[in-house]
């Protein structure tokens, strides 16, 4: 097992999802009253279920396409994405993503959130450009799992989470973009 790519996938994902839609809804749903714990455990269980999905697609794609090909998309995906972050401005209206209920309701309305969104996008990136989908998906699980359990405990400080909103974003995006920077590099062959 590489404990170098768990930490890397960790690192990427987890700072991804600081400030992120699904993060602010799992603290919205915590802070609806529900139990911390249930809500911790069913948005874990939606973000784990999404991840094997995307893990399947990226050990698909890495036989399907040539293996150069998919590094250097996948590198170009990351820069893509860390850009697209960067840029991208929120909309302030988080009241429909803070309707739902806890327990069934968080583990479908955080795997449907995950669909997509960028860290699901690069769990299929560096699953077909790696081939570890241990070390992927025990990366990324660990990262969801922090992240969850941070939005669950707070709950109801919500808007302490959202002043800090941009700069998170901003520094995902800076490091997403230079793990592409890196990814390209090896998939070129200079390093």
């Amino acid at each position: 097992m590489q404990i170098e790519l768990i930490v890397s996938v960790f690192t990427a994902v987890f700072l991804a999802e600081l400030g992120d839609k699904t993060q602010i809804t799992v603290a919205c749903i915590a802070a609806r009253g529900g139990s911390v714990f249930k809500v911790f455990f069913c948005s874990l269980a939606g973000l784990a279920a999404i991840t094997v999905i995307n893990l399947i697609i990226g050990a698909g794609l890495r036989y399907l396409i040539p293996i150069y090909i998919v590094k250097v998309a996948s590198a170009i995906l990351f820069i893509v994405l860390g850009v697209f972050s960067i840029l991208k401005r929120e909309d302030r209206e988080k009241s429909e993503e803070c309707k739902s209920a806890e327990g069934i309701y968080a583990l479908l309305l955080v795997a449907l959130m995950e669909f997509g969104d960028k860290t699901q996008l690069a769990v299929v990136s560096l699953s077909a450009s790696t081939g570890k989908y241990l070390e992927v998906f025990t990366g990324a699980i660990l990262a969801f799992a922090l992240s969850c359990l941070i939005a669950s405990l707070i709950g109801g400080s919500l808007r302490k989470i959202t002043k800090y909103e941009r700069a998170i974003k901003v520094a995902s995006g800076i490091v997403f973009i230079i793990i592409g920077v890196v990814m390209l590099i090896e998939a070129l062959g200079f390093i």
